[in-house]
């Protein structure tokens, strides 16, 4: 019967995405266009290009109309709709908004891409090669096919950056140095030869020559060399104007600390403070902190670095919409450049909304509610000020007994623009350091069976060294823990599992922790594979047990010391996170994910508290489980036990992949798949298949898939619905296949089987 449901679900399924194709409503003598296929054969292997071929693609200037597995219902739709006679209405939305125009073959000249792609070949090095062109047609649709030859490619030999016949001007080149773009024996790319010309300028601006561009600079290449070498000469160019060669310095830096565009410029009256002069003075950001921030001054010598720098520290505050830097010939002395910095200012303060829920086929269901509030100039020194009041909600419908959870919490932070230290610390990197206090309060009820409060106040620092790479230190964060009360139930379950009651036994943490995280999305050039990585590390408890007892490490977890009558926790733990993002044609993305983290108590402690375990299961982790619902191991409760606040662990192993995809206008689809699990570090009789074995655990991976709906307004928010099922269930000492269970036809199924993850923002 199961079966025979599944034959007809998917005989049903190939009959609608089949009538949405669209391809039977395609003119005669069109064929749409499908892709653009390149096989590419080099002739040396150490010649390889791995981006050559994402390269070429970009120079095919069609995207294929967007498909659904077989259909292309955003075609389909554009083909149905009659013609509008306007252009607004529903007709206009329908054909040209959610519907797509066809993309045909004959849109383009290929002969135009033919010479693109022998032009960008050379480019590459590549200038013995041969390109053929081919068609695959089908019935409606065409695919092109490029075959490329390509010979030895040629790389650079020896490389100068100074004629013997402009000794004169030699000063301006020879002092130079610094990462290089082309080197010998690399291979010939026009574009290294580019940013080289641009390395180059920005040495010298760097050194006061205010005007001199990379168009004054030119190289000569000698190919007559055997082997495919190439020699390169940097030159000079000829008829560089004079002011190109002189030095400028700074006279004036004027700040415009609260600019409107509308606003009139009138330096006379301009207020001098500090190092700066401010014009139409608001006070708007103390100078001090504008101080620290440009790092252009008057009567030094003008430096382009300098001022890049400078426009990026003090975007970097967060406070400002825009910043301008412009600089102009001082009326007194042609040698000087008065500096001008506007300042554009964004709104002070914010207020956003963010809704988010699950539901789970087991009648749970839970929305959330959190409320952003942001004063990006809190106290008038670019001080961020975040307040992040925060309500969950989940429930147990549709039985006779009422199960409740709620998470109400309240987090505050203040960043200052400025390391706070015992001792002095300067900073000559583009992103200013900043010092951050936070605070959060946060009452927790579990399922109806225990409620635990929380305060947690912390101190430390936040700095980058590029705007991928990102730093976070807290010397010391304090953790108090309460649990205000428990049910009678849930009391049965403490009895019997003692990890579980230390963990949640009133407690003190008192530690430090650090993330690193990189970051290649936020780069500026986006790359065909983007990675991110994330590290945490928290330590706990060193601390107080070192003023205790004089050791680290000394092991007092049966009879645990005291700090005001209150235990203190003693742990350490690492939770890293990577991502791979490969990003292909036509908005797609590939993503995977592999995450996880171990936490170890010691000393002090005989359990990691419980606000410090991994759980599994989630929106953002196992789809397909609610939070809490996976593990320890191939531990399962009893079906009819309301309590999984049990279900923790010290160990966490997880793994995602998602398939991301164009659909209609700002709605896009996904793809799925999660795998992963939580485990004890020891063996516990309360839960049996629990402990993490290198024989079991990979036996004891669950698994979930699904496909995802995503409203994806750019620039403002992503609505998201995933929904998904569980393919693996752990169970013992292995696994539950869950697939031959597949019933979609059947309510049952979907109500015990499916689950509804709503939230706003992407998963990873």
């Amino acid at each position: 019967m199961i079966r025979s449901n599944i034959g007809l679900t998917a005989i049903i399924a190939l009959f609608f995405f089949s009538a949405c194709s669209g391809l039977k409503y395609v003119p005669k003598g069109q064929k749409l266009y499908e892709s653009t296929d390149f096989d590419i054969h080099f002739k040396n292997r150490a010649d390889s290009d791995k981006d050559l071929e994402g390269i070429l693609q970009g120079l095919v200037p069609l995207e294929p109309n967007t498909k659904f597995g077989i259909s292309r219902p955003a075609l389909w739709l554009h083909y149905i709709v009659k013609e509008p006679k306007k252009e607004k209405g529903l007709k206009y939305f329908l054909k040209y908004r959610l519907g797509e125009k066809p993309v045909y073959v004959s849109d383009i000249d290929w002969a135009i891409i033919d010479k693109k792609i022998n032009y960008q070949l050379q480019d590459r090095g590549f200038f013995n090669h041969t390109v053929s062109r081919d068609s695959v047609v089908k019935k409606k649709t065409t695919t092109v096919k490029y075959s490329i030859q390509l010979g030895k490619a040629t790389r650079l030999g020896k490389i100068e950056r100074l004629s013997a016949d402009q000794e004169i001007k030699h000063s301006l080149l020879r002092p130079i140095a610094g990462r290089t773009a082309v080197d010998s024996a690399k291979v010939y790319h026009y574009e290294d030869l580019e940013l080289e010309r641009s390395r180059l300028a920005d040495s010298l601006k760097n050194r006061g020559f205010y005007y001199f561009s990379p168009e004054y600079i030119h190289y000569v290449a000698d190919t007559l060399r055997e082997n495919k070498v190439m020699d390169l000469d940097f030159e000079l160019s000829q008829n560089i104007p004079d002011y190109a060669y002189k030095k400028y310095r700074i006279s004036n830096v004027y700040i415009y600390d609260y600019h409107n565009a509308k606003d009139s410029v009138n330096r006379e009256g301009a207020q001098q403070i500090g190092p700066f002069k401010y014009v139409n003075f608001k006070n708007y950001v103390n100078p001090k902190v504008l101080e620290k921030g440009i790092l252009i001054r008057p009567d030094t010598t003008y430096n382009y670095e300098a001022s890049v720098m400078s426009s990026q520290r003090l975007m970097g505050l967060g406070t400002y919409r825009f910043v301008n830097i412009r600089y102009e010939p001082n009326p007194q002395d042609s040698m000087l450049l008065d500096a001008n910095i506007y300042l554009t200012p964004r709104y002070k303060k914010s207020l956003q909304l963010e809704l988010e829920g699950t539901s789970k086929s087991n009648n749970f269901i839970g929305p959330g509610l959190n409320l952003n509030y942001i004063n990006r100039n809190a106290f008038g020194g670019a001080e961020l000020l975040k307040i992040r009041p925060r309500f969950s909600f989940e429930s147990q419908y549709g039985t006779d007994s009422s199960t409740v959870s709620y998470d109400l919490q309240l987090d505050a932070s203040l960043e200052v623009p400025q390391i706070w230290a015992p001792f002095p610390i300067a900073s000559k990197s583009a992103f200013l350091p900043k010092t951050k206090i936070g605070a959060n309060l946060k009452a927790k009820s579990i399922q109806s069976q225990v409620l635990l409060f929380s305060a947690e106040t912390s101190y430390g620092y936040k700095w980058r060294s590029k705007a991928w790479k990102f730093f976070e230190w807290d010397p010391m964060f304090v953790n108090y823990i309460i649990k205000f009360r428990t049910s009678p139930e849930f009391e049965e379950v403490l009895d019997n599992n003692i990890r579980l009651k230390r963990s949640l036994q009133n407690q003190l943490i008192l530690g430090t922790r650090f993330n690193y995280t990189y970051n290649e999305l936020l780069k500026s050039r986006k790359k065909p594979i983007q990675f991110y990585m994330s590290l945490n590390f928290e330590m706990a408890g060193n601390l107080l047990h070192l003023l205790n007892t004089g050791t680290l490490g000394a092991d007092k977890a049966d009879n645990p010391m005291k700090i005001f009558d209150v235990p203190y926790s003693q742990y350490v733990k690492f939770a890293p996170d990577f991502r791979l993002y490969f990003n292909l044609r036509h908005d797609r993305q590939w993503i995977l994910r592999a995450f996880g983290g171990i936490a170890q108590p010691y000393g002090n402690s005989s359990s990691v508290p419980f606000v410090k375990q991994f759980y599994g299961g989630g929106p953002n982790d196992l789809r397909s489980f609610r939070s809490w619902g996976i593990g320890p191991g191939g531990y399962r409760p009893d079906e009819n036990n309301s309590v999984s606040l049990d279900r923790s662990g010290e160990l966490k192993l997880g793994f995602n992949a998602e398939y991301r995809f164009p659909m209609i206008s700002v709605i896009k689809g996904a793809w799925f798949v999660d795998a992963g699990n939580i485990w004890t570090l020891e063996k516990q009789d309360s839960f049996p298949f629990g402990e993490f074995t290198f024989d079991h655990f990979y036996k004891q991976i669950g698994m979930s898939a699904g496909f995802g709906l995503r409203a994806d307004i750019q620039g403002l928010f992503v609505i998201r619905f995933d929904f998904a099922t569980t393919v693996l269930s752990p169970k013992g000492n292995g696994s539950e296949w869950m697939l031959n269970q597949v019933n979609p036809l059947s309510g049952t199924w979907r109500r015990n089987n499916l689950l509804l993850n709503f939230a706003i923002g992407y998963p990873f």
